[in-house]
C-alpha cells in the first residue's frame, strides 16, 4: 500500500527544460496552467524524457524457465557432439573466416544501438487556455531516475503531487514485537491502586460548614495517634535520662514540670469559638437563626460583603448555591439583593453563619423565577467571608 507524504511541485516555463535527479519516489497527480497567461488561447503540451525499462529485462524471467529444459538435453547433445567432433574440426577454419566478418557487423549494430540510447520522450498532458486549464494524472517516478520535464507553447505550467512511500510494510517489519519481550517493569514502578484506596469524605451538597470543616475533621482524627506516638517516644527518652540523674537534678526537673503544667492550664481552659443557635423573628416574618457567631468585622449597610450560601424551598429542594470558586459579592442595604438579605445579614460578623427563613413578601413575591414558584418562602444557609 502506497503512503503519501510531503507535497512535491515544479513550475515549467516555456522553452526551459528542467532535468531532475529523483532523490525519492514521488508521483504527479495534477497538471495546471499558471495564474498569469501570456497567451489566453494558446495550447501547452507538457512532456517528460526518461529512460524506459529495457524490454530484455522484462523477458529475462521467461528465458530462465527454459534454462532447465536445455540442461535436460545436454546429455544427449554430448553424445552427438563426440561423433561430430571430427567433422567440426574440418569446418572450423572455414567458420573462423565467416565469424570475423560477422563480428564486424555486430560491432557496427551495437554502436548504432548505443547511439540511439534508451531515452524516450512522452506527453504528460495537453492544456488549452480558456478551455482545459488543468487535468489530473497519475505518474510515479522512482528514486535514482533522471528525467527531463519541459513544456511547449507560451504559458507556464505547474506540476503538483506527493512524495510517496511504496513499501511501508517492509519498514514496519524491521521492528519485531519479540524485541520488547525482554523489557520487564520493576514491581516498585508499577502503579499501585492500593496507595489511593483511601476514603475521602465529601461534604453533602448544601452544607457550608461541612465543606470547610472536612480537612479539620480529618486532621483531628489523625492528630491523636501522631501525638500519642510522639509522647511515647519522649517518655522513653525522659525515663532513660531520669535514671542517670542525681537527686538534685531530679528535684529540679520535677519543679520544672509543675511550672509547665501550671502554664498550660489556662490555655486548656480557653473557651472554644462560640456556637449558638439564637433564633429571632423580625417584623414582616423574617426569621434569623445564628448557627455560628463570627469574630471578625460586622456587616453594616453600605459595606461590601463576600458570601457563601445555599438556597432551598420549604420542601427542601435546592434552587441556588455558592459554595466554591468566587464568593457572591454585593453592597448591603442598596437593593442589590432581596429584602430578606438586606435585613437579615445586618450584624453578621465575618466567620459567622446564619439561617434565614424569608417570606415571599421579602423575597420574590408573586413572580416565578427559575425553579422558584410564586409566593414561595425561601430558606438560606449563609456564611460571611469578608467585609469591605
Amino acid at each position: 500500500m502506497t503512503v503519501k507524504m510531503n507535497l512535491w511541485s515544479l513550475t515549467l516555463l516555456p522553452g526551459e527544460p528542467v532535468p531532475i535527479y529523483v532523490p525519492a519516489d514521488f508521483e504527479i497527480t495534477n497538471v495546471a496552467l499558471g495564474e498569469e497567461l501570456r497567451n489566453e488561447t494558446g495550447r501547452s503540451v507538457v512532456k517528460v524524457t526518461h529512460n524506459p525499462i529495457d524490454p530484455a529485462l522484462l523477458a529475462s524471467d521467461s528465458d530462465d524457465e527454459f534454462d532447465s529444459d536445455d540442461e535436460d538435453f545436454d546429455g544427449e547433445d554430448d553424445d552427438e557432439e563426440e561423433d561430430d567432433e571430427e567433422i567440426d574440426a574440418e569446418e572450423d577454419d572455414d567458420e573462423d573466416d565467416d565469424e570475423e566478418g560477422d563480428d564486424e557487423d555486430d560491432d557496427e549494430e551495437e554502436d548504432d544501438f548505443e547511439d540511439d540510447g534508451f531515452e524516450e520522450t512522452s506527453v504528460i498532458a495537453s492544456l488549452t487556455a480558456g478551455r482545459v486549464e488543468q487535468t489530473q494524472v497519475n505518474l510515479t517516478f522512482v528514486k535514482g531516475e533522471v528525467v527531463i520535464f519541459e513544456v511547449t507553447g507560451e504559458n507556464a505550467v505547474h506540476l503538483l503531487g506527493n512524495y510517496i512511500n511504496q513499501w511501508p510494510d517492509e519498514e514496519d517489519s524491521d521492528y519485531d514485537s519479540d524485541d520488547y519481550d525482554d523489557l520487564d517493569l520493576d514491581d516498585e514502578d508499577e502503579f499501585d491502586v492500593e496507595e489511593f484506596d483511601e476514603e475521602v469524605e465529601i461534604a453533602p451538597k448544601g452544607k457550608i460548614a461541612a465543606i470547610e470543616e472536612v480537612k479539620a475533621v480529618k486532621a483531628k482524627a489523625e492528630k491523636p495517634a501522631a501525638v500519642s506516638n510522639k509522647r511515647k517516644a519522649e517518655e522513653v527518652e525522659e525515663k532513660a535520662e531520669v535514671e542517670t540523674l542525681t537527686k538534685a537534678q531530679k528535684k529540679k526537673l520535677a519543679k520544672k514540670a509543675k511550672v509547665e503544667e501550671a502554664a498550660a492550664a489556662p490555655a486548656a481552659a480557653a473557651p472554644a469559638p462560640a456556637k449558638t443557635e439564637k433564633k429571632k423573628t423580625l417584623p414582616g416574618g423574617l426569621i434569623i437563626e445564628d448557627v455560628t457567631v463570627g469574630t471578625g468585622p460586622v456587616a453594616k449597610p453600605g459595606k461590601r460583603l463576600s458570601m457563601r450560601y445555599i438556597g432551598k424551598l420549604e420542601n427542601g429542594k435546592q434552587f441556588d448555591a455558592n459554595t466554591a470558586g468566587s464568593p457572591f459579592s454585593f453592597v448591603l442595604g442598596r437593593g442589590e439583593v432581596i429584602k430578606g438579605w438586606d435585613q437579615g445579614l445586618v450584624g453578621l460578623a465575618v466567620g459567622g453563619e446564619r439561617r434565614l427563613t424569608i417570606p415571599a413578601s421579602l423575597a420574590y413575591g408573586k413572580q416565578r423565577l427559575g425553579g422558584i414558584p410564586p409566593n414561595s418562602t425561601l430558606k438560606f444557609d449563609v456564611k460571611l467571608l469578608a467585609v469591605k
